[in-house]
């Protein structure tokens, strides 16, 4: 499996290994960004793995290029994977709060309801 820092040899006329470069591997996602991204809505994203636990991406054809550290947009993950698990909890909390209070308006409805027929 090639690592982030990924080395090719550096061969000599004979064949012989002289040193090594580092070779950061690249690759093109298959979708354009889409219409969230302006002027970039036509542009597929360009991912590339550097040395140092790095990743780059940057719009294809552009020169504006972004980059974290592996580590970084690991925890990014996990985040938006427990907001997502928190935002799903507070929206069932909410509907069975909505549920209560309906039951108690149909609750305290009747109760007038049925003041009001005693007193007639």
């Amino acid at each position: 499996m090639k690592t982030f820092s990924h080395t090719r040899p550096i061969r000599n006329e004979a064949g012989e290994i002289t040193g090594e470069r580092l070779a950061p591997v690249s690759r093109v996602t298959k979708d354009a960004l889409g219409h969230n991204f302006g002027s970039d809505k036509r542009k597929r994203l360009v991912v590339t793995l550097r040395a140092g636990d790095v990743i780059e991406m940057r719009p294809e054809r552009t020169g504006r290029v972004y980059s974290l550290k592996a580590v970084d947009v690991y925890r990014y993950m996990i985040r938006s994977a427990a907001n997502l698990v928190a935002l799903e909890k507070a929206r069932n909390k909410k509907a069975a709060k909505a549920a209560r209070n309906a039951a108690r308006r149909i609750k305290a409805a009747e109760a007038r309801r049925d003041r009001e027929s005693q007193t007639d």
